[in-house]
């Protein structure tokens, strides 16, 4: 099973899904709330809108995509979502970008969960974005 994190993740999910094309795809939509600040442990409060997933049995490796991978705050209330509505076999968090903050504070939540990144960018901004990073997959993604 795929998740996508609405919006960000689309692009990368359209090419999850050549690669796994019998996947069965999950949707949660989630987002940092910004303007509420990040807080000084570099968390973010983050909103939930919609969640759509099939049913999760005990030998699903379920996927999560997440292209930026900065704080953490996202993808971890992903995987509480997921954990939620079952228990996987596997849960695998597939990255662009990441950060070592969020990778620690990911293997501390859960030491079972995967990671996979592309790259390792080296700091996070006062705003939370990854730096040198790529700017908001979403908006880069559509064009914003």
């Amino acid at each position: 099973m795929i998740v996508q994190i609405l919006r960000a993740s689309m692009p990368f999910v359209e090419g999850m899904l050549k690669v796994f094309p019998a996947a069965r795809m999950g949707v949660i939509s989630a987002r940092r709330v910004e303007e509420k600040g990040m807080s000084d442990d570099k968390r973010f409060e983050i909103e939930v809108r919609y969640i759509k997933l099939p049913r999760i049995a005990s030998d699903d490796t379920v996927i999560i995509a997440d292209p930026m991978f900065a704080t953490g705050s996202t993808a971890l209330r992903a995987i509480d979502i997921v954990k939620k509505h079952g228990s996987p076999k596997r849960i695998i968090l597939a990255t662009v970008i990441s950060t070592r903050i969020a990778i620690e504070r990911a293997l501390r939540a859960d030491p079972r969960v995967v990671i996979y990144t592309v790259a390792i960018d080296p700091e996070l901004n006062d705003k939370g974005y990854i730096v040198p990073g790529l700017g908001d997959a979403g908006d880069r993604a559509f064009g914003e």
